[in-house]
């Protein structure tokens, strides 16, 4: 599947940029605009000052803030203070019985089961070849 060149804008090219540009500076510096792209500048959030990006055209976009506050006011204030506790947010749970923590797990257990398919495959081998010759 491929995208008509021609159907490609100017705008679609500088938001294209945007948002790479802003994913490597994030992946790098913890900042997505650690310098202004295309004129835009994320400061960092702030509680009860929360800001997100209103995306309309590279040129028109604008940085708002405190983005359907009210709305979620019910969860994040009021439901806490009536139950007497924050509740928590739990992890989601992984569908593998058992979760590797470190690399070094990861290796082991890869290299464990590797070594368990060649030793399978060798015995396969022996017993074929042993029936072979006769």
């Amino acid at each position: 599947w491929k995208i008509n060149r021609e159907s490609w804008t100017d705008n679609d090219r500088n938001m294209s940029l945007f948002f790479m540009k802003s994913y490597a500076n994030f992946a790098t510096y913890g900042n997505p605009t650690p310098a202004q792209i295309l004129g835009l500048h994320f400061e960092e959030a702030k509680l009860g000052y929360l800001k997100y990006l209103n995306i309309n055209t590279t040129y028109n976009s604008s940085v708002l803030f405190n983005y359907r506050q009210t709305e979620s006011a019910f969860w994040s204030q009021y439901l806490p203070t009536v139950i007497g506790r924050l509740v928590p947010t739990y992890p989601p749970v992984t569908e593998y019985w058992w979760e590797p923590k470190q690399p070094l797990q990861i290796a082991f257990w890869s290299m464990s089961t590797a070594c368990l398919l060649l030793i399978v495959l060798s015995v396969v081998c022996c017993m074929l070849w042993r029936n072979a010759k006769r």
